[in-house]
């Protein structure tokens, strides 16, 4: 949420290069991962924890 109010401040600040802050670009990359890499991939192996817990929870993502 203080990520998204950081943005909409630097638009309001500057409506015409709001773009090429740095908060702005870190949000947009955050969106992008969440909605298109994660969400799509959830079972991937990618997100097992592996041995991070133990071997008891292995299995866990």
């Amino acid at each position: 949420m203080k990520l998204r109010a950081m943005v909409v401040r630097a638009q309001e600040n500057d409506p015409e290069g709001f773009g090429s802050n740095a908060d702005v670009k870190f949000f947009r990359v955050l969106v992008q991962l969440m909605q298109d890499v994660v969400s799509s991939e959830l079972a991937s192996d990618e997100f097992r924890l592996g041995n991070t817990m133990g071997t008891a929870y292995r299995h866990w993502r």
